[in-house]
Order: C-alpha cells, then sequence, then structure tokens
C-alpha cells in the first residue's frame, strides 16, 4: 500500500500510482475514521452493523443490481452509503449517497451501467477488506461464513490418509499432493 508520512496531528498519503490503489485509500481512510468514532463512543453495536454490510453489500449488487443494492443501502446504513460516494470520488454536496444512488438509478446507457455497477463493486470490496481488518474484533477475519474450530483450524490436509476397508494398508493422498 501507499506508504504513510506524518504530518503534525494528519496522516498524509503519497499520491497513489493507480485508480485501484486510490480507491483502497480512501477506503482505508473512511474505515478508520469510524473505527475511531466508534471506539471512543464504545458504540460496538454499530461496528458490528457496519462490518455486517459492508461483508453483504458486494454480493448484493451482483445478485440484486447497483439501484436497487443502492436503494437498501439508502434504507439500511446510510453512513455506508456515504463511503461507497467517497471512495469512488462521487461526493459532493451535502447528502453524496443519495446523490450517487440518484445517478446510479437514472443511468440510462447499459454501457455507462454496468461501468459504474463494476466500479461500485470494487469500492466495496475495498470498504469489505478494510471493514474486516479494522473492525472485526474477533480478529478471526472470516468473511461472515462459519468459524472454523480449533481442531479444523489444525487438521493438516496434506497427510496420506489410510483407506477404510484396504487390506493391503495403502493409503490416498489429498488431490494435488502426489509427491
Amino acid at each position: 500500500m501507499a506508504e504513510r508520512a506524518q504530518a503534525g496531528s494528519a496522516t498524509a498519503f503519497k499520491r497513489p500510482a493507480t485508480r485501484r490503489q486510490a480507491m483502497g485509500m480512501r477506503a482505508y481512510q473512511r474505515v478508520d475514521t469510524h473505527l475511531g468514532t466508534w471506539k471512543t463512543a464504545g458504540d460496538d453495536e454499530a461496528r458490528k452493523k457496519y462490518l455486517t454490510f459492508a461483508r453483504r453489500f458486494p454480493s448484493l449488487i451482483q445478485s440484486s443490481g447497483l439501484a436497487a443494492a443502492l436503494a437498501f443501502a439508502h434504507d439500511k446504513l446510510r453512513e455506508y452509503l456515504d463511503d461507497l460516494s467517497f471512495v469512488l470520488e462521487d461526493a459532493g454536496g451535502k447528502d453524496p449517497g443519495t446523490a450517487f444512488a440518484k445517478r446510479a438509478r437514472e443511468e440510462s446507457e447499459l454501457v455507462a451501467y454496468l461501468v459504474l455497477s463494476t466500479r461500485a463493486i470494487e469500492a466495496a470490496s475495498w470498504l469489505k477488506r478494510y471493514a474486516e481488518a479494522l473492525l472485526d474484533s474477533d480478529g478471526d477475519g472470516a468473511s461472515g461464513g462459519a468459524k472454523r474450530s480449533g481442531a479444523e483450524k489444525s487438521k493438516d490436509h496434506t497427510q496420506p490418509v489410510a483407506r477404510k476397508g484396504d487390506p493391503s494398508g495403502s493409503t490416498h493422498r489429498p488431490a494435488g499432493d502426489r509427491s
């Protein structure tokens, strides 16, 4: 990622080399700002709500379409919509998230709508990555899936497994392990 240089009390970033790096930097800034606010206020419920929403939003765009996903975000968690708009550099005015959602609804050209959807998925993915990294207090980094037990985490899938009922005692190696 981009290097940080301490400039007084604010953190300054070097100019990113790519559009994706710029998106990542803006996503980090937004999620980090929320983290500081929620820690100060002791608002663990808001942190969990944002984390859950950030984990699910990229797939919501893919399954429901951009306009429907933005309408849902506008109704459920407007600050996420503002963050998405900021990451896409589409922020402006008093309510940037609402303006972005309106633009997505009114986009009539199919190609432009698809490009906007792709960029929104990319921005939402950056928000998801940083939300998981910074806001997930469990520290497991699981993406909303079932958490694995300690026994499952330590299971070594590269060791040969004896076949049941095989009198020769031969072993079976998992696919991909043919050493």
